[in-house]
């Protein structure tokens, strides 16, 4: 298979660096990323670097392409304050919980801030194996949560059907 050395190189151009989304702008199949992996890391679209990310080096088990990750962070925490999201909470530490009654606690999700995404891992509590049910709850009910209140704010969002390397669970 030959290398996809050249993948990094348009990432940079006089000196600032470029957004993928901005790099590559035509469309993919799972199968075309096995057969022929340099011509489409090189050319997927803007929707399909979420896809591209979900599955590479990057990956968290929820992915927000925003052009503006800290804000859209900044938002939610902000939304969660002023009780116009009654059914999510954060901690300390910044992490998310469920505050529905039959989902407090159950799991948490650690935001991270990175150029044009905001990422999100999954944490387990301590000595409690992770359920198909909790990861799907927590991600499906965030998810509904970003779309119902914040859609103006990112073009994708998605989850991994596995917990990722970013995740902490049993």
């Amino acid at each position: 298979m030959r290398s996809c050395h050249a993948l990094s190189s348009p990432l940079v151009a006089k000196g600032r660096r470029q957004r993928p989304m901005d790099i590559f702008p035509i469309r993919f199949s799972p199968y075309d990323l096995i057969k022929e992996p340099c011509n489409v890391l090189r050319q997927p679209r803007r929707e399909d670097v979420a896809l591209l990310w979900a599955i590479g080096g990057a990956s968290m088990s929820l992915t927000v392409i925003t052009d503006e990750p800290k804000t859209l962070l900044v938002a939610i925490k902000k939304a969660i304050d002023d009780k116009r999201i009654v059914t999510w909470a954060y901690d300390k530490d910044g992490d998310f919980t469920h505050s529905a009654d039959q989902w407090d606690k159950k799991a948490w999700l650690r935001p991270s801030v990175q150029q044009d995404a905001l990422f999100f891992g999954i944490l387990g509590p301590k000595d409690v194996r992770m359920t198909k049910l909790i990861y799907g709850i927590y991600h499906g009910r965030f998810i509904e949560m970003l779309l119902t209140h914040f859609d103006d704010r990112f073009t994708t969002v998605g989850a991994t059907a596995q917990g990722s390397k970013h995740d902490v669970f049993k």
